[in-house]
């Protein structure tokens, strides 16, 4: 797949090392065995350049304490569930958002190129004013026609040319990014919702976190 492959090995003309880009020696002179057939001296010494090898790329990559807590949850959900929303929300040129009077084509166009299954509807201030999900897009179709046209008396509109205010989920759900993520799980189950709009105090829409990004498939998995 394009991925280059790192090899620590003792032997450099063996198929692993021909089979790699980089190759790496870990090769020791004897086993510390008696019989110098199991693997001693040789795994001590792999583990031992891989963990240098480790802490080189923690300082390149200026890797922090809460870096590694998002990459190392203590190996459960609850752990991970005991950090903040606002370290797991998704934020700046990812959300996928659009202002009030915004044509509904265009937030639908937004909603796809953000992959979340949404788009938040916000005022020139960024407050939050609405939400439109690919839910809302199917109930649209289904109430107005699958023609795409919504009915107005005699006249007929398409929905792509009308504005997203028009159709939005006016006062959605919302979350502060200090609340704890078991906290957000929570009213997403409640409320069998797979996005949250983060919002700070002054009213401001500051991010949105998504249910993978709780559970450790989305955005969190991949942050370094």
């Amino acid at each position: 797949r394009g991925v280059p492959i790192i090899a620590f090995t003792g032997n450099l003309d063996s198929r692993l090392a021909h089979m790699s880009d980089c190759v790496i020696d870990t090769g020791v002179e004897k086993e510390a065995c008696g019989l110098g057939l199991a693997p001693t001296a040789s795994t001590t010494a792999t583990l031992a350049v891989g963990d240098a090898l480790a802490v080189v790329l923690l300082e390149l990559k200026d890797f922090s304490e809460k870096d590694f807590r998002r990459n190392h949850p203590s190996g459960s959900l609850g752990e991970r569930l005991k950090i903040q929303v606002r370290e797991v929300m998704i934020t700046g040129s990812k959300i996928p958002v659009v202002t009030t009077g915004t044509l509904v084509r265009d937030a639908i166009r937004e909603m796809d190129s953000k992959g979340l299954g949404a788009v938040l509807v916000v005022d020139d201030s960024g407050g939050l004013k609405g939400i439109f999900t690919d839910g809302d897009v199917r109930r649209t179709f289904i109430r107005w026609g699958l023609d795409g046209l919504a009915r107005d008396g005699l006249e007929a509109q398409s929905i792509g040319e009308m504005r997203i205010d028009e159709i939005m989920t006016q006062q959605p759900k919302f979350i502060s990014p200090d609340v704890l993520a078991a906290d957000a799980l929570a009213i997403m189950e409640e409320h069998l919702i797979t996005v949250l709009p983060v919002i700070e105090l002054d009213g401001r829409l500051c991010g949105i976190v998504h249910l993978h990004d709780l559970l450790g498939k989305g955005e969190f998995k991949f942050l370094v």
